[in-house]
């Protein structure tokens, strides 16, 4: 009898362990191409480190290697999804879409992406993706940055994402990725970035879901700013424009999702 007593203790842990193991969790870091890399590949070694830390491991495409089916195929692991990069208008309503090796279209995205369902998506200092974009030479108005914010959500909202987070500052998405991973609501962290600085334009529910769309808005203090542009073409052909331009109203944050997202380990 002893033995099956022993056998049976033996069994409820290996049990137990089996169901206290946690599930993996898998993320995709993108940077699209001709972009200023270095900077970028720090800021995203930054994110990455955040994610190792709450024992997310992380698929890299950056440049030349953000290869789309190499991307598709791991997509259906990753519950979180962070691209950098330049914007396109390769969207449903315009802006939308990816910049790597080739420029990905929303519906391309729709249709071949496959994260798991309730993705986060994330989206540092990209074109038209919180409203605001490098080529604007006036205020854009809010009703278009909220127009192109939802253009760029869409495709991952309608695959199940449960939230869309676009933010123009360097630093915006370690502090979103520090503060969510430590258990705070993230509409309240797209309230508090940069909120002495900001204003906020729009904060309303979406007409057939449970989700919000935010947006912020800045004016700058000087009254010109510097904006410098990188063109280039297929056969690797570069040009960089510098200016002078007036300053005008910017949209640098972007929320569309549950505003009552936690983060549970």
């Amino acid at each position: 009898m002893k033995w099956i007593y022993l056998l049976l203790f033996s069994l409820i842990i290996i049990i137990s362990t089996s169901f206290n193991k946690p599930t993996p969790k898998y993320a995709l870091l993108l940077i699209g191409t001709d972009v200023e890399l270095k900077e970028r590949m720090e800021t995203m070694d930054s994110i990455e480190s955040i994610f190792n830390k709450q024992g997310v491991t992380c698929y890299k495409f950056f440049d030349g290697d953000s290869d789309w089916s190499k991307i598709v195929k791991v997509s259906s692991k990753c519950s979180y999804l962070v691209y950098m990069g330049h914007g396109t208008t390769k969207g449903d309503n315009g802006y939308g879409g990816l910049c790597l090796v080739e420029t990905i279209s929303s519906e391309k995205i729709r249709n071949e992406l496959n994260l798991k369902p309730g993705a986060i998506i994330l989206f540092q200092s990209v074109c038209g993706a919180s409203g605001s974009s490098a080529s604007d030479n006036s205020d854009i108005g809010k009703e278009e940055a909220k127009k192109r914010v939802l253009s760029y959500s869409k495709p991952f909202i309608d695959q199940g994402a449960i939230l869309y987070y676009s933010n123009n500052y360097s630093s915006g998405l370690l502090d979103f990725l520090n503060r969510y991973f430590s258990g705070i609501k993230v509409s309240q962290i797209y309230f508090d970035n940069n909120k002495y600085f900001t204003k906020q334009e729009f904060w309303e529910p979406l007409s057939d879901s449970v989700n919000f769309v935010g947006v912020k808005s800045y004016i700058p203090q000087s009254n010109t700013f510097t904006r410098t542009t990188t063109y280039s073409d297929s056969r690797g052909n570069v040009e960089v424009k510098t200016e002078t331009i007036k300053s005008f109203k910017k949209y640098p944050v972007a929320f569309v999702g549950d505003p009552n997202l936690v983060y549970v380990k």
